[in-house]
């Protein structure tokens, strides 16, 4: 997600966000939570055109199969589900491209789970 480059989650720095909207009441109390917009089909069946994914850098992300935010440090964000965290690396399922890729802890700042999604849809 290149238009997300220049964001700084952990220093609440959201300047840079191409879109703003308001914080959910469950957000309201977590400064570095953010909201993504797909903008497009690229992750179905997971998330559709039009959906907002919540994300709250505060929340754990231990669990199965656990809908993450990777932030890769400045150079955008990836999504996918989280299969294993270690000291090294986190290990995760990626909705587009679809692959299994393991980011290395020292390169990225993230995961950051996904709390909720709003469908704009109807």
């Amino acid at each position: 997600m290149a238009a997300t480059q220049g964001i700084n989650v952990t220093k609440g720095d959201f300047a840079r966000a191409p879109f703003k909207t308001q914080r959910p009441p469950f957000l309201a109390d977590d400064p570095n939570a953010f909201a993504i917009f797909m903008p497009d089909e690229s992750m179905m069946p997971r998330f559709d055109a039009g959906d907002i994914l919540y994300v709250s850098p505060a929340r754990n992300v231990e669990g199965a199969k656990r809908d993450v935010v990777i932030d890769r440090n400045g150079r955008g964000f990836v999504i996918g589900s989280l299969l294993s965290a270690t000291s090294s690396g986190d290990r995760s399922a990626t909705f587009s491209p679809q692959s299994r890729t393991t980011f290395e802890r020292d390169k990225i700042l993230g995961p950051y789970r996904i709390v909720g999604v709003q469908r704009l849809d109807g």
